[in-house]
């Protein structure tokens, strides 16, 4: 009830209470705890498997952690999300949203891949002197500020919203033909690569005649700051177009809020 459908432990104890149990918030804690430390060597397992997958795809979020000493009684803290090749999912907790989040946990990963959105905290991961991982970007990220100004009346940015769903017609495509990563490659580097030259030069020029303060230019800007992540999948086929696995992954604990 507490994990699968995002109930509070006071909200559940009504839930018994109208069946006739009552059940203090205080007993439910404590089997929260005890499921807690039974489950650890899993947990634990779970991580050492992420650690070593092939494809690492991680994103964060944040939420309230009672803290009797903060303002509020509750400060903010942060869940940061790890998905191993479309399998194994850790979850990692951290009192604060700095780079020493993710650079702690992956302190530990031999290089290999990271699909994640561009937040700096990131960044150190990819320029670090042993075993750097290599960052492939996200296309979701990077088509959401197109989608943003095209809902505001920019018809331009439906020629990049165009250009995006024609990469995803060769991932689906893909997925349907059931391509393993090495046939799955081919397919893109045959159809996404001239889809993905056509993106570099419309964004050059948007880039060349547009105000740089502008919001297409910032949508734009975004894409070609990110280019080489956001194009390592031609190079692997192992790799998403996105990294909304892991998004999803951390849905629950938005709903659960």
């Amino acid at each position: 009830g507490k994990y699968e459908d995002h109930e509070p432990l006071h909200r559940m104890r009504k839930m018994f209470s109208r069946l006739g149990i009552d059940v203090p918030v205080s007993t439910l804690a404590d089997w929260v705890g005890a499921c807690a430390t039974i489950l650890s060597p899993i947990a634990s397992l779970i991580r050492e498997l992420v650690l070593k997958g092939y494809v690492l795809q991680g994103d964060d979020t944040g939420l309230k952690v009672l803290d009797d000493k903060a303002p509020g009684g509750a400060k903010r803290g942060h869940l940061w999300f790890y998905v191993a090749d479309e399998v194994h999912c850790a979850v990692v907790y951290t009192p604060d949203w700095t780079k020493q989040g993710p650079g702690l946990f992956l302190a530990m990963r031999r290089g290999g891949y990271l699909v994640a959105d561009a937040y700096k905290g990131w960044d150190h991961l990819y320029t670090r002197e042993q075993d750097p991982l290599v960052e492939a970007g996200c296309w979701a990220h990077g088509r959401r500020p197109f989608v943003e100004i095209a809902e505001r009346g920019e018809p331009r940015a439906a020629v990049m919203l165009h250009h995006i769903k024609k990469l995803y017609e060769v991932e689906r495509d893909a997925t349907d033909a059931r391509d393993a990563p090495s046939e799955r490659l081919t397919r893109r580097r045959e159809r996404s690569k001239p889809v993905i030259d056509d993106i570099a030069n419309w964004c050059a020029q948007i880039r060349e005649r547009e105000p740089p303060k502008s919001a297409l230019a910032s949508a734009v800007g975004y894409v070609l700051n990110q280019w080489d992540a956001l194009t390592r999948f031609l190079d692997d086929g192992a790799l998403p177009l996105d990294n909304t696995l892991v998004e999803r992954a951390l849905r629950g604990v938005a709903q659960g809020r």
